[in-house]
């Protein structure tokens, strides 16, 4: 069974960096490099790209900040870099009129404790409150 599944390494992946790491590995493959080699570089690499896609505003950030505050480089590294294009995330608004038909309270609601607390023992001797398992002097 072969080590290196390059299909499943780049899964999840772009077909951008999909593309990069397959011609890699054929450029790898016809310098004779070993398997296990190419597994270590190739794995290398798409780990980089997930790592890209997820952190890279605050990679630029980092970066703006070493070239402009403490001048350690001249040139951004990640100026060509795109941003990825993350999913916006729809959230349900039921409008009002809908919301104010609604019978109240709702027939699926969960059953509310009583206002009397049932001790096991006395409350002089129980150790522990009964709302949340705490000891009743930390209790409020």
């Amino acid at each position: 069974m072969p080590l290196l599944n390059l299909e499943k390494m780049t899964a999840g992946l772009s077909k951008t960096w999909s593309g990069f790491l397959r011609d890699w590995d054929r450029s790898l493959r016809a310098g004779n490099y070993p398997e296990t080699t190419r597994y270590n570089y190739l794995l290398a690499a798409a780990q980089l790209a997930r790592f890209l896609g997820e952190y890279s505003k605050a990679l630029q950030q980092f970066f703006k900040w070493l070239m402009l505050e403490e001048d350690e480089i001249d040139r951004l590294p990640m100026e060509r870099v795109r941003q990825p294009k993350t999913p916006q995330k729809l959230i349900l608004v039921i409008p009002d009129d809908e919301t104010s038909n609604a019978p109240w309270p709702p027939r699926a609601a969960p059953a509310r404790l009583s206002s009397t607390v049932t001790w096991s023992r006395s409350p002089a001797t129980s150790p522990r409150c009964p709302c949340a398992g705490r000891r009743r002097e930390n209790c409020s």
